[in-house]
């Protein structure tokens, strides 16, 4: 490898070169397998310590608890402290029948295990819970209705209130749409005749019933009977109007029964009426309109001569 002058040959040289290259390789290899020994024992040391932190015991959370339920408003009742249902006391915890305690004491209907009769389980106004025989069911009840009679007759009072209002304001329509007519009353609730063709008369009837928005399902109204001698199509056909307006026809049968009736009265002036309710009519689920329809509650068309044979001034309405 040495010259002749105790240099260093070319070849020497590259063999020195290639040594130094042999050893950078050898030291990035070793520092580069230190590195990646060294990022996995961290990841393993993490790895555990994150463990070791999940499987500890958590710190127990607070946690509310419910709420007490408001007391019921104000009724018009006498007042009384407001008892939540799981806190209702018994009366008494004995059967009604063999007098013997019950064990567990029953929250609903059952039979007592001792004399194997049903007793039944009410809580009272008094906020109590009694153990009771059949028999004293009506008198649960009375005291029921008359710890709450004062708050019923109330609504009841102003249901009545609205329904007159209601009612007067029907027959002051009926009044305007036929002037200086008369009519006697002969409605009754506890009757329905049907109308037949309401679906000729749709618009009619929305008209009347002040269904320009289409929601309302139900309208009460008073219907007239007026008998239609001129019908080219049935001598006894008696058409039913609402506020001036023609809805329909009574069915041909019962027309035949009380057209000559009818006829009678109008020579006077005078006509029938009823309270009638205009029932269907809204919008469908699929947006198309839904149909209309009428009932009478009138009496029975076959006592109509019994009843016009006496006085009629209790049912007369005279127009104004």
């Amino acid at each position: 490898m040495a010259n002749r002058g105790g240099g260093i040959s070319g070849f020497g040289a590259l063999v020195l070169v290639l040594i130094a290259l042999g050893l950078i390789v050898t030291y990035w290899q070793v520092s580069l397998l230190v590195a990646i020994g060294s990022a996995g024992l961290a990841l393993v040391w993490w790895s555990r310590r994150s463990t070791a932190s999940i499987s500890a015991p958590l710190a127990p959370v607070a946690r509310a608890l419910p709420a007490v339920p408001d007391p019921p408003a104000e009724t018009g009742r006498p007042s009384r402290p407001y008892v939540g249902p799981a806190e209702r006391a018994y009366a008494s915890e004995l059967c009604p029948y063999c007098s013997e305690p019950m064990v567990p004491v029953p929250k609903a209907k059952t039979r007592c295990k001792l004399c194997r009769q049903i007793v039944f389980v009410r809580s009272g106004p008094d906020g109590l819970r009694y153990l009771l025989q059949e028999i004293d069911l009506p008198a649960m009840e009375a005291e029921w209705v008359a710890a709450t009679g004062r708050e019923a007759t109330e609504l009841d009072r102003m249901a009545t209130a609205q329904a007159e209002v209601l009612h007067t304001q029907a027959w002051r329509l009926t009044f305007d749409a036929m002037p200086g007519a008369r009519f006697i009353d002969l409605s009754n609730d506890e009757e329905e005749q049907q109308v037949v063709g309401e679906s000729h008369y749709q618009d009619e009837l929305a008209e009347v019933s002040n269904l320009a928005n289409g929601v309302v399902r139900r309208r009460d109204v008073v219907a007239v009977l007026v008998a239609e001698p001129d019908n080219r199509y049935d001598r006894n056909a008696v058409r039913v109007e609402v506020f001036g307006r023609q809805v329909g026809y009574i069915p041909k049968e019962d027309a035949e029964e009380i057209s000559p009736i009818l006829l009678t009265l109008h020579r006077q002036g005078t006509f029938i009426a009823s309270q009638a309710a205009i029932v269907g009519g809204g919008i469908g689920r699929s947006g198309s309109r839904l149909s209309f329809g009428i009932r009478l509650a009138i009496e029975d068309y076959s006592e109509w001569a019994e009843i016009l044979k006496g006085p009629v001034t209790d049912r007369k309405v005279a127009s104004s």
